[in-house]
C-alpha cells in the first residue's frame, strides 16, 4: 500500500528563536508500506514524539551540535525520541506489533530503519502489561525521567534531609526531578513563569515554588532555606544558575542539565558574573548526558521509577499537540512557556 509519509524537515538556520514553518517545514513522500524490506531493517510506525529543547541545539549548525548528538542536516528530516509500533521486520530482534522507542528516531509519521540503525532501537513492550500510557514512557518512564534520575541518584547522590532547589521546574525533566527528589526525602523548591504552574507545582509535592519573572527570588529562596541550599538542578543557566550560588551552602552541587535561556539568543543571556564564589565556597559542577553515559542504568531507572508511578507518588505530567503538523509549533511553545510538563504531539493510536 502506497501512502503519503509526512516527515518534519529541517529547512531554515534559525538566528534566534525557532520560527514554525520557516525553520522547521512539513514535507510528503511516497512510501510502500508494502515494500520487501532490505535485511536487517524495520519499518516503525509512528504513535507519539517528544518535542525537546535540545532540537534547538541540534538546529545551530548542519552536522555539529553536543560532540556526542550530532546536529540536523539541512534538507533532511529531523529526528528525536520517537515511539512507535513494529509494523514489519526484516530483523530477529524485532517482530510486527512490537513497541519500540529511540532516542533518535526520524520525526516522521512512518520510518524504515535500516541496519545501522535498528540497534537504536529499544523495544518497549512493558505498556501491554503495565496498565501505563504509552506517554509515560517518553517522560516518566523514559528518558526524560531517566536525566532526573541519573541527576539525582547517580551523580549528585542525593541524601535524605538533604534541599534542592530546581529550574525550569514545571518544564519535562524539572518536574520529574522535583518529584523523585521528594519521593527520596529531600526538602524541594523550584522555579516557573507564570503563577499557573507555580500552583502546579505545589499540587505535585513541590515545598516551595515562586515565579521567577514576578517575585523576588533572591527573598523566596531565603525564605525556603535560610541557611542555603544543598543542590542546585540547573536547567536554564545564566541568571538562574547566578541565584543558585548565591545561595548554594559551601560545598554544594550544582547538576547542569541544560542551559535553555542560552539556545536561542546567548547575548540575552549572560554568563553568571559570581563565577568566583565556585572557588570560595568550593562547590561541585558536574555536567552530564544520561543516556551517553549511564545507558547501561537504564533498567534500573525503570524498576526504581515504576511503581512510583503506580503508586501515585510520582505525577508524569504533559502538554499534548495532535498531528505532525503541529511539530514546528509545538517546539516554538517550549521556548516560549506553552507547556506544562513534557510537550508531546501524538500522530497516532496504538
Amino acid at each position: 500500500m502506497a501512502i503519503q509519509n509526512k516527515q518534519v524537515i529541517f529547512a531554515h538556520v534559525p538566528e534566534t528563536y525557532p520560527v514554525a514553518g520557516r525553520d522547521l517545514i512539513i514535507e510528503s513522500h511516497d512510501l510502500d508500506l508494502d515494500a520487501p524490506l532490505p535485511e536487517g531493517a524495520v519499518l516503525v510506525k509512528s504513535l507519539v514524539l517528544s518535542i525537546d529543547p535540545v532540537f534547538r541545539r541540534m538546529m545551530q549548525s548542519q552536522g555539529d551540535s553536543f560532540k556526542d548528538i550530532p546536529g540536523y542536516v539541512l534538507g533532511q528530516p529531523i529526528s528525536g525520541p520517537v515511539f512507535g509500533k513494529v509494523l514489519r521486520s526484516n530483523n530477529d530482534q524485532f517482530k510486527q506489533d512490537d513497541f519500540v522507542i529511540t532516542l533518535f528516531g526520524q520525526v516522521s509519521e512512518y520510518a524504515v530503519y535500516p541496519r545501522e540503525l535498528a540497534p537504536f532501537l529499544i523495544v518497549r513492550n512493558e505498556p501491554k502489561t503495565s496498565g501505563l500510557p504509552i506517554h509515560h514512557y517518553l517522560n516518566g518512564l523514559g528518558f526524560t525521567g531517566f536525566t532526573a534520575y541519573v541527576g539525582l541518584f547517580l551523580v549528585a547522590n542525593v541524601q535524605k534531609g538533604q534541599s534542592i532547589y530546581i529550574s525550569a521546574a514545571a518544564g519535562a525533566v524539572g518536574h520529574i526531578t522535583g518529584q523523585l527528589a521528594k519521593a527520596h526525602g529531600l526538602r524541594v523548591y523550584g522555579s516557573a513563569g507564570s503563577d499557573e504552574k507555580v500552583a502546579i507545582l505545589k499540587e505535585i509535592g513541590f515545598d516551595g515554588a515562586f515565579n521567577y519573572k514576578t517575585d523576588d527570588a533572591d527573598a523566596k529562596l531565603k525564605e525556603f532555606e535560610p541557611n542555603g541550599i544543598d543542590i542546585y538542578f540547573d536547567n536554564v543557566g545564566s541568571k538562574q544558575l547566578e541565584l543558585a550560588i548565591r545561595h548554594l551552602k559551601p560545598f554544594g552541587k550544582i547538576l547542569v542539565c541544560g542551559m535553555v535561556s542560552t539556545y536561542n539568543d546567548p547575548s540575552a543571556a549572560p554568563p553568571p558574573n559570581n563565577l568566583i564564589d565556585i572557588v570560595g565556597k568550593r562547590l561541585q559542577i558536574n555536567g552530564f548526558m544520561a543516556f551517553v553515559d549511564y545507558a547501561d542504568k537504564f533498567g534500573d531507572f525503570l524498576a526504581y521509577t515504576t511503581p512510583l508511578i503506580l503508586d501515585g507518588k510520582l505525577k508524569p505530567l504533559e502538554t499534548t499537540a495532535v498531528g505532525i503538523e503541529q511539530v514546528p509549533q509545538a517546539l516554538v511553545d517550549v521556548f516560549h512557556g506553552g507547556n506544562v510538563g513534557k510537550q508531546l504531539v501524538k500522530l497516532a493510536d496504538n
